[in-house]
Protein backbone atom coordinates (compact mmCIF):
# COMPACT_ATOMS: atom_id res chain seq x y z
CA UNK A 1 0.00 0.00 0.00
CA UNK A 2 3.06 2.42 0.75
CA UNK A 3 4.44 1.93 -2.88
CA UNK A 4 1.43 3.59 -4.43
CA UNK A 5 -0.08 6.78 -4.04
CA UNK A 6 -2.91 7.08 -6.20
CA UNK A 7 -4.67 10.52 -7.44
CA UNK A 8 -7.45 11.88 -9.69
CA UNK A 9 -8.00 14.77 -12.27
CA UNK A 10 -10.98 15.50 -12.98
CA UNK A 11 -11.68 16.65 -16.01
CA UNK A 12 -14.45 18.73 -15.10
CA UNK A 13 -13.23 20.60 -12.13
CA UNK A 14 -9.32 20.36 -12.57
CA UNK A 15 -8.32 22.28 -16.08
CA UNK A 16 -6.95 25.82 -13.64
CA UNK A 17 -4.44 22.55 -12.44
CA UNK A 18 -2.55 21.25 -14.98
CA UNK A 19 -1.11 17.70 -15.28
CA UNK A 20 2.17 19.27 -15.71
CA UNK A 21 2.44 20.55 -11.99
CA UNK A 22 1.59 17.30 -10.20
CA UNK A 23 4.60 15.87 -8.91
CA UNK A 24 3.43 13.97 -5.82
CA UNK A 25 1.45 11.01 -7.06
CA UNK A 26 2.89 7.70 -8.90
CA UNK A 27 -1.08 6.75 -10.58
CA UNK A 28 -2.79 9.47 -11.80
CA UNK A 29 -6.07 8.85 -12.93
CA UNK A 30 -8.10 10.53 -15.41
CA UNK A 31 -11.83 11.05 -14.23
CA UNK A 32 -14.70 10.30 -15.07
CA UNK A 33 -16.08 8.98 -17.96
CA UNK A 34 -19.15 7.08 -18.78
CA UNK A 35 -21.26 4.20 -20.06
CA UNK A 36 -23.88 3.05 -22.19
CA UNK A 37 -26.14 1.09 -20.08
CA UNK A 38 -27.69 -0.44 -22.79
CA UNK A 39 -24.96 -1.06 -24.93
CA UNK A 40 -21.93 -1.66 -22.96
CA UNK A 41 -20.16 1.28 -24.68
CA UNK A 42 -17.85 3.98 -23.07
CA UNK A 43 -18.79 7.50 -23.35
CA UNK A 44 -15.98 9.65 -24.74
CA UNK A 45 -17.21 12.80 -25.21
CA UNK A 46 -15.51 14.54 -28.18
CA UNK A 47 -14.03 17.72 -26.51
CA UNK A 48 -12.10 15.44 -24.45
CA UNK A 49 -10.11 13.58 -26.72
CA UNK A 50 -7.53 15.93 -27.27
CA UNK A 51 -7.45 16.47 -23.48
CA UNK A 52 -7.13 12.79 -22.76
CA UNK A 53 -4.01 12.59 -25.16
CA UNK A 54 -2.26 15.10 -23.40
CA UNK A 55 -3.03 13.81 -19.93
CA UNK A 56 -1.81 10.50 -20.28
CA UNK A 57 1.14 12.02 -22.58
CA UNK A 58 2.19 14.17 -19.51
CA UNK A 59 1.66 11.55 -17.00
CA UNK A 60 3.70 9.21 -18.64
CA UNK A 61 6.82 11.58 -19.11
CA UNK A 62 6.79 12.30 -15.53
CA UNK A 63 7.45 8.32 -15.61
CA UNK A 64 4.22 8.14 -13.73
CA UNK A 65 0.79 5.48 -14.64
CA UNK A 66 -1.33 7.09 -16.64
CA UNK A 67 -4.94 5.96 -15.77
CA UNK A 68 -8.68 6.28 -16.40
CA UNK A 69 -11.99 6.02 -14.36
CA UNK A 70 -14.91 5.47 -15.49
CA UNK A 71 -18.13 6.04 -13.42
CA UNK A 72 -18.04 7.64 -10.06
CA UNK A 73 -19.64 9.47 -7.69
CA UNK A 74 -23.28 11.28 -9.00
CA UNK A 75 -22.68 15.47 -9.63
CA UNK A 76 -23.64 17.03 -6.62
CA UNK A 77 -24.43 20.05 -8.03
CA UNK A 78 -26.69 18.78 -10.85
CA UNK A 79 -30.08 17.82 -9.33
CA UNK A 80 -30.93 16.24 -13.19
CA UNK A 81 -27.33 13.93 -13.47
CA UNK A 82 -28.22 10.49 -13.50
CA UNK A 83 -26.21 8.11 -10.87
CA UNK A 84 -23.63 6.70 -13.08
CA UNK A 85 -23.86 3.75 -10.99
CA UNK A 86 -27.11 2.87 -12.33
CA UNK A 87 -26.04 2.50 -16.17
CA UNK A 88 -23.18 0.30 -14.53
CA UNK A 89 -25.53 -1.86 -13.20
CA UNK A 90 -27.47 -2.27 -16.40
CA UNK A 91 -24.79 -2.67 -18.44
CA UNK A 92 -23.07 -5.40 -15.93
CA UNK A 93 -26.11 -7.47 -15.84
CA UNK A 94 -26.09 -8.26 -19.71
CA UNK A 95 -23.02 -10.80 -21.45
CA UNK A 96 -23.17 -9.07 -24.17
CA UNK A 97 -23.17 -5.39 -23.35
CA UNK A 98 -20.02 -6.66 -20.76
CA UNK A 99 -18.48 -7.94 -23.53
CA UNK A 100 -18.75 -4.47 -25.60
CA UNK A 101 -17.64 -2.59 -22.56
CA UNK A 102 -14.78 -5.09 -22.59
CA UNK A 103 -13.75 -4.61 -25.86
CA UNK A 104 -14.08 -0.25 -25.96
CA UNK A 105 -11.99 -0.52 -22.34
CA UNK A 106 -9.07 -2.15 -23.93
CA UNK A 107 -9.19 0.45 -26.99
CA UNK A 108 -9.89 3.09 -24.79
CA UNK A 109 -6.43 2.25 -23.46
CA UNK A 110 -4.56 1.80 -26.40
CA UNK A 111 -5.74 4.60 -28.45
CA UNK A 112 -4.88 6.99 -25.67
CA UNK A 113 -2.09 5.22 -24.28
CA UNK A 114 -3.17 4.64 -20.73
CA UNK A 115 -2.15 2.10 -18.17
CA UNK A 116 -4.81 0.73 -16.72
CA UNK A 117 -8.67 1.78 -16.40
CA UNK A 118 -10.91 1.66 -12.94
CA UNK A 119 -14.24 0.82 -12.53
CA UNK A 120 -15.66 3.48 -10.13
CA UNK A 121 -18.72 1.44 -9.20
CA UNK A 122 -18.97 2.40 -5.71
CA UNK A 123 -22.03 0.62 -4.19
CA UNK A 124 -23.49 -2.37 -6.05
CA UNK A 125 -27.17 -2.42 -4.99
CA UNK A 126 -27.97 -6.39 -4.58
CA UNK A 127 -26.34 -9.58 -4.58
CA UNK A 128 -27.20 -10.00 -8.47
CA UNK A 129 -25.49 -6.63 -8.62
CA UNK A 130 -21.97 -7.79 -6.63
CA UNK A 131 -22.29 -11.70 -8.59
CA UNK A 132 -22.26 -9.20 -11.91
CA UNK A 133 -19.37 -6.91 -10.94
CA UNK A 134 -17.49 -10.29 -10.27
CA UNK A 135 -18.36 -11.64 -13.47
CA UNK A 136 -17.22 -8.79 -15.15
CA UNK A 137 -13.70 -8.38 -14.08
CA UNK A 138 -13.09 -12.34 -14.06
CA UNK A 139 -14.14 -11.62 -18.04
CA UNK A 140 -11.87 -8.33 -18.45
CA UNK A 141 -8.77 -9.67 -16.39
CA UNK A 142 -8.82 -12.51 -19.16
CA UNK A 143 -9.53 -9.83 -22.24
CA UNK A 144 -6.85 -7.52 -20.68
CA UNK A 145 -3.85 -10.49 -20.32
CA UNK A 146 -4.93 -11.73 -24.09
CA UNK A 147 -4.69 -8.20 -25.64
CA UNK A 148 -1.64 -7.40 -27.89
CA UNK A 149 -0.50 -3.75 -26.04
CA UNK A 150 2.43 -2.16 -27.77
CA UNK A 151 5.60 -3.08 -25.98
CA UNK A 152 4.24 -6.19 -24.43
CA UNK A 153 2.65 -3.72 -21.67
CA UNK A 154 0.36 -5.71 -19.58
CA UNK A 155 -3.09 -3.40 -18.38
CA UNK A 156 -3.69 -2.44 -14.72
CA UNK A 157 -7.74 -3.19 -13.77
CA UNK A 158 -8.33 -0.72 -10.51
CA UNK A 159 -11.51 -0.73 -8.58
CA UNK A 160 -12.87 1.98 -6.60
CA UNK A 161 -14.57 0.48 -3.65
CA UNK A 162 -16.73 1.17 -0.49
CA UNK A 163 -14.51 1.47 2.43
CA UNK A 164 -15.71 -1.96 3.86
CA UNK A 165 -16.34 -4.70 1.88
CA UNK A 166 -20.01 -5.32 3.07
CA UNK A 167 -22.38 -2.47 1.33
CA UNK A 168 -24.36 -1.18 3.70
CA UNK A 169 -26.99 0.32 1.91
CA UNK A 170 -28.30 -2.64 0.28
CA UNK A 171 -32.27 -3.75 0.65
CA UNK A 172 -32.00 -6.78 3.53
CA UNK A 173 -29.39 -8.54 2.13
CA UNK A 174 -25.49 -8.78 2.43
CA UNK A 175 -23.70 -7.47 -0.30
CA UNK A 176 -19.97 -8.60 -0.16
CA UNK A 177 -16.42 -8.17 -2.15
CA UNK A 178 -14.70 -11.47 -2.05
CA UNK A 179 -11.10 -12.45 -2.31
CA UNK A 180 -11.95 -13.85 -5.65
CA UNK A 181 -11.55 -10.09 -6.73
CA UNK A 182 -7.93 -10.28 -6.06
CA UNK A 183 -6.56 -12.36 -9.08
CA UNK A 184 -8.61 -9.90 -10.90
CA UNK A 185 -7.78 -6.53 -9.98
CA UNK A 186 -4.48 -5.00 -9.41
CA UNK A 187 -5.65 -1.66 -7.45
CA UNK A 188 -8.27 -1.42 -5.04
CA UNK A 189 -9.51 2.70 -4.36
CA UNK A 190 -10.71 1.99 -1.10
CA UNK A 191 -12.83 4.96 -0.12
CA UNK A 192 -11.81 5.76 3.15
CA UNK A 193 -14.43 8.84 3.79
CA UNK A 194 -18.07 9.62 3.27
CA UNK A 195 -18.74 6.75 6.44
CA UNK A 196 -22.38 8.81 6.62
CA UNK A 197 -24.80 10.48 4.57
CA UNK A 198 -24.13 14.65 4.57
CA UNK A 199 -25.71 16.71 7.46
CA UNK A 200 -28.18 19.27 5.45
CA UNK A 201 -31.25 21.34 5.26
CA UNK A 202 -32.40 21.96 8.73
CA UNK A 203 -30.21 19.27 10.71
CA UNK A 204 -28.76 19.48 13.31
CA UNK A 205 -24.71 18.95 12.90
CA UNK A 206 -23.57 15.96 14.08
CA UNK A 207 -23.09 12.03 12.75
CA UNK A 208 -26.38 10.47 10.91
CA UNK A 209 -26.34 7.23 12.51
CA UNK A 210 -23.96 8.05 15.58
CA UNK A 211 -24.95 4.47 16.94
CA UNK A 212 -22.19 3.20 13.44
CA UNK A 213 -18.59 3.19 14.64
CA UNK A 214 -17.28 3.22 10.99
CA UNK A 215 -13.77 3.73 11.36
CA UNK A 216 -10.58 3.15 8.76
CA UNK A 217 -8.80 0.51 10.89
CA UNK A 218 -11.74 -1.48 11.39
CA UNK A 219 -12.63 -1.47 7.47
CA UNK A 220 -9.04 -1.84 6.58
CA UNK A 221 -9.02 -5.34 8.58
CA UNK A 222 -12.35 -6.29 7.06
CA UNK A 223 -10.76 -5.71 3.50
CA UNK A 224 -7.54 -8.03 5.18
CA UNK A 225 -9.80 -10.86 6.34
CA UNK A 226 -11.37 -10.93 2.88
CA UNK A 227 -8.32 -11.89 1.40
CA UNK A 228 -7.43 -9.25 -0.85
CA UNK A 229 -3.82 -8.22 -1.46
CA UNK A 230 -2.11 -6.08 0.98
CA UNK A 231 0.00 -4.56 -1.79
CA UNK A 232 -2.72 -3.76 -3.52
CA UNK A 233 -4.95 -1.67 -0.70
CA UNK A 234 -4.45 1.85 -1.68
CA UNK A 235 -6.32 4.43 1.34
CA UNK A 236 -8.40 6.80 0.20
CA UNK A 237 -7.94 10.32 1.55
CA UNK A 238 -10.31 13.52 0.50
CA UNK A 239 -8.92 16.64 -0.59
CA UNK A 240 -11.91 18.76 0.24
CA UNK A 241 -14.13 19.48 2.80
CA UNK A 242 -17.60 20.09 3.17
CA UNK A 243 -19.78 23.56 3.05
CA UNK A 244 -22.91 24.28 5.25
CA UNK A 245 -24.90 27.55 6.20
CA UNK A 246 -25.64 27.74 9.63
CA UNK A 247 -28.66 28.99 11.47
CA UNK A 248 -26.84 31.38 13.82
CA UNK A 249 -23.39 32.96 12.79
CA UNK A 250 -21.52 31.59 15.59
CA UNK A 251 -18.15 31.39 16.12
CA UNK A 252 -17.36 27.77 17.08
CA UNK A 253 -19.70 25.05 16.03
CA UNK A 254 -20.44 21.47 18.12
CA UNK A 255 -22.84 18.91 17.71
CA UNK A 256 -26.13 19.77 17.79
CA UNK A 257 -25.73 22.86 15.91
CA UNK A 258 -28.31 23.52 13.25
CA UNK A 259 -27.56 24.15 9.41
CA UNK A 260 -30.44 25.62 7.36
CA UNK A 261 -28.14 24.46 4.07
CA UNK A 262 -25.52 22.19 2.43
CA UNK A 263 -23.64 24.41 0.19
CA UNK A 264 -21.33 21.62 -1.35
CA UNK A 265 -17.70 20.14 -1.61
CA UNK A 266 -14.80 22.62 -1.51
CA UNK A 267 -11.48 21.54 -2.49
CA UNK A 268 -9.04 21.98 0.72
CA UNK A 269 -7.00 25.06 -1.06
CA UNK A 270 -10.65 27.30 -1.66
CA UNK A 271 -10.58 26.48 2.09
CA UNK A 272 -9.95 29.87 3.69
CA UNK A 273 -7.74 29.58 6.98
CA UNK A 274 -8.94 32.67 9.21
CA UNK A 275 -5.93 32.86 11.49
CA UNK A 276 -3.33 33.48 8.51
CA UNK A 277 -5.79 34.95 5.92
CA UNK A 278 -4.56 32.38 3.63
CA UNK A 279 -5.86 28.79 2.70
CA UNK A 280 -5.50 25.55 5.27
CA UNK A 281 -2.93 23.80 2.22
CA UNK A 282 -0.35 27.16 2.50
CA UNK A 283 0.32 26.09 5.63
CA UNK A 284 1.06 23.79 9.01
CA UNK A 285 -2.33 23.13 10.66
CA UNK A 286 -4.48 20.95 12.94
CA UNK A 287 -3.88 19.49 16.82
CA UNK A 288 -7.06 17.51 17.09
CA UNK A 289 -8.60 15.06 14.71
CA UNK A 290 -11.43 17.03 13.44
CA UNK A 291 -10.99 20.63 12.04
CA UNK A 292 -13.55 22.86 12.08
CA UNK A 293 -13.43 26.38 10.80
CA UNK A 294 -16.23 28.37 12.05
CA UNK A 295 -15.46 31.74 12.05
CA UNK A 296 -19.34 33.40 11.11
CA UNK A 297 -21.16 31.89 7.99
CA UNK A 298 -20.37 30.08 6.13
CA UNK A 299 -19.29 26.90 8.03
CA UNK A 300 -16.40 24.32 6.69
CA UNK A 301 -15.92 21.16 8.27
CA UNK A 302 -12.38 19.17 6.67
CA UNK A 303 -10.02 16.25 8.03
CA UNK A 304 -7.02 18.48 9.09
CA UNK A 305 -2.91 17.25 8.47
CA UNK A 306 -3.11 15.53 12.46
CA UNK A 307 -6.17 13.45 11.28
CA UNK A 308 -4.58 12.23 7.75
CA UNK A 309 -1.45 11.56 9.75
CA UNK A 310 -3.38 9.12 12.48
CA UNK A 311 -5.43 7.67 9.66
CA UNK A 312 -1.61 6.43 7.86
Amino acid sequence: MASMKNGYWLASADQRFPVSAIRYFTHLYYGFLQVNGVTGEVIIPGELEQDMNTFSEQVRHEKKKAMVSIGGPKPNNDATAIDPSIAISQMAGNTASRKRFIETTLALAENYKFDGVELAWIYPKTKLDMTNLHNLFREWKIAADLHNFPNGRKLLLSAAVYCYPSIPNAPNEEVRYTGELDTCIDIFNIIFYNYSPVTSYHSRFGPIRPSHNYNTQDALQEWRNVRISLTKLVMGIPLYGGKWIMADDVNEVTDGAQAVEYKGRVAYRDIPDPETGGTYDDVAWCTSKVERDANGNPFCGLDGAMRLKLSQ
